[in-house]
């Protein structure tokens, strides 16, 4: 009796699964399976079967009846229900399959104009937010994909929190060592506390010039410009960094570079 009672709790479950597939919730599942178990019922045994909300069963039997897969009868002004035969279950997936055509050939009529609206869109700044250190590796990851030898590529203010010190300077460190392979180009302004440090390391790196601001003009944000992107990274026990893809932000920001790095000490 055992094996029967887990041999039909399996098969119930598979069809439960087999019948949300298609398309129907499982409320509608649940109430179509002990339909075709009851056989020809009124509501009250059907909502003793499948436990759920006197009400929620009724919206699924209306759901299910406009589906075509539920019918009834009124005998002395009750309503009795009866699941229809599975094969109703084949009609209703080519009803699914002849709407799924026509909304395919609807999105298809559309597209010309969605491409436009992506074009238009394109042009326009957007912004994306990475955050923790395995955020932090695919924000700078993105430096070094979209830099080369030829770009320019500026960093001002690294200031990260002294108790993050440690893991940030590895971080950058690799960082570095990989943009020194790429043969990228770098000018970095950096406050006098880091000179012996961030200073000291970039210092010794090809392709790398470094100046000093004095600690007091430095933020706690570190802003990194290059191509038509500019990401400012925050250096705390999470940090995070807010990448903006906007040409004229990016090229504002290296005007006003020039005008700190021209004041910058050597």
């Amino acid at each position: 009796m055992e094996n029967y009672l887990i041999i039909s709790l399996h098969i119930f479950l598979m069809n439960f699964s087999y019948l949300e597939r298609i398309g129907l919730t499982k409320g509608e599942a649940r109430v179509y399976l002990a339909l075709l178990e009851l056989g020809s019922t009124t509501a009250g045994p059907l909502i003793r079967r499948v436990q759920i909300q006197k009400s929620a069963v009724y919206f699924c039997l209306d759901s299910l009846i406009d589906k075509g897969l539920v019918s009834y009868i009124i005998k002395n002004n009750v309503k009795n229900f009866e699941a229809g035969s599975p094969e109703r279950l084949l009609d209703y997936l080519k009803k699914q399959e002849k709407n799924l055509h026509l909304q395919m050939d609807n999105v298809q009529s559309l597209m010309p104009k969605l491409y436009a609206k992506m074009n238009v869109a394109e042009k326009h700044s957007s912004a994306r937010l990475f955050e923790g250190w395995n955020g932090m590796k695919s924000a700078f990851d993105d430096i070094l994909q979209s830099s080369g030898p030829k770009d320019e590529y500026l960093i001002y203010s690294v200031c990260p929190e002294p108790d993050v010190f440690p893991r940030f300077f590895r971080f950058i460190n690799k960082f570095h060592q990989e943009r020194v392979r790429k043969k990228i180009p770098v000018k970095i302004i950096v406050g006098e506390e880091y000179k012996a440090t961030i200073g000291k390391a970039r210092a010794k790196e090809q392709r790398t010039e470094v100046r000093y601001f004095p600690s007091s003009f430095m933020t706690p944000a570190a802003i990194n410009v290059y191509s038509d992107r500019m990401l400012i990274a925050i250096w705390a026990k999470t940090p995070s960094a807010l990448l903006i893809e906007s040409k004229d932000v990016s090229d504002s920001f290296r005007a006003y570079f020039k005008v700190l790095w021209n004041s910058a000490k050597r």
